[in-house]
């Protein structure tokens, strides 16, 4: 199997976090979220995985490029000017023409069976195939409407008149068949808002892939957080306690080189990363320290995500 990770945007939402550290490389724990998803697609049978960078390149490439990945062909594409999601695709079309390949957001934390929907994807002979979710919020991301076999009728608006009562959103997973790249050209273009509208009024076969299962995005501080507070208490997918440090009881992590004086109070949903340096007489509550960062003598961190050049209220 082959998948396309797409990493060269500039994580608008994440602002200030993302002025200096990309949001492909958003600390779960103390491992960066585009480690845990190369690493997952290798334990689930992936062979090539193409990914495109932009904003802070040089950034993504020093840490995919790092020892400690191996069992895949990783292909970096570096976009000399931003190409949008579906010139992204586009842009990597010698790589992955010769076959059906996921499309995945660096953003989201997932748990999925990619042969299952790959099967989906081939037996339903899709141009397309979206997985989808139900979710409360769905208004505020775009609903996509699918008929009674799945087939998407109504994608983000249009067409205008409603046509089916199972309303969905989209949850940033792709299967894509080659023949998408007859579409698609190198200019910058959004899939989701450019190219699947026009799908959709030529009658193209787009399929709709429910996902039932543990999604989160971290496209924002809050979730950022949120997701890193719920691995302190095991409300994560199953799969990635094979990649991530153990999490000792206590409503808290410390990660590996991290100094913690024992005058420093460390209190619930508290995560330190990797090499930080917190001084003496520190509080810290309720907040997520990226690796790196050096926390003065006695400062009170709390509901905050804080890195040496950012603090964020969250």
């Amino acid at each position: 199997m082959q998948a396309m990770l797409l990493s060269a945007g500039y994580g608008t939402r994440l602002k200030p976090i993302t002025d200096y550290i990309p949001k492909p490389l958003m600390p779960i724990l103390e491992i960066p979220l585009i480690i845990l998803t190369i690493k997952r697609l290798i334990s689930s049978g992936f062979t090539k995985i193409v990914i495109n960078t932009y904003h802070h390149a040089d950034i993504i490439e020093n840490i995919i490029k790092k020892p400690g990945i191996a069992g895949a062909e990783i292909i970096i594409i570096r976009e000399k000017t931003l190409l949008g999601s579906a010139g992204g695709i586009a842009n990597a079309a010698k790589f992955l023409k010769s076959d059906i390949f996921f499309v995945i957001n660096s953003d989201i934390l997932f748990d999925i069976d990619f042969r299952r929907l790959k099967n989906f994807h081939i037996t339903k002979k899709a141009l397309s195939t979206l997985v989808l979710r139900k979710d409360a919020d769905r208004k505020k991301f775009g609903i996509i409407e699918t008929d009674a076999g799945g087939r998407i009728v109504r994608f983000l608006g249009k067409p205008a008149e409603k046509r089916s009562s199972s309303e969905y959103m989209f949850s940033g997973i792709h299967v894509l068949s080659p023949e998408i790249f007859n579409i698609l050209n190198t200019e910058f273009s959004n899939i989701c808002r450019d190219i699947y509208p026009r799908l959709m009024e030529t009658g193209a076969l787009m399929m709709g892939y429910e996902l039932d299962g543990y999604w989160t995005d971290i496209g924002t501080p809050v979730n950022l957080f949120r997701v890193n507070r719920d691995m302190l208490y095991s409300k994560n997918p199953e799969w990635i306690n094979n990649f991530l440090p153990p999490v000792t009881p206590g409503g808290y992590y410390i990660g590996k080189n991290s100094v913690v004086p024992v005058n420093t109070k460390i209190k619930e949903n508290t995560i330190i990363s990797n090499d930080c340096v917190i001084g003496d007489n520190c509080l810290l509550r309720d907040c997520l320290i990226f690796p790196g960062t050096k926390i003065p003598p006695g400062s009170v961190v709390t509901n905050r995500i804080k890195g040496n050049d950012f603090s964020v209220r969250i």
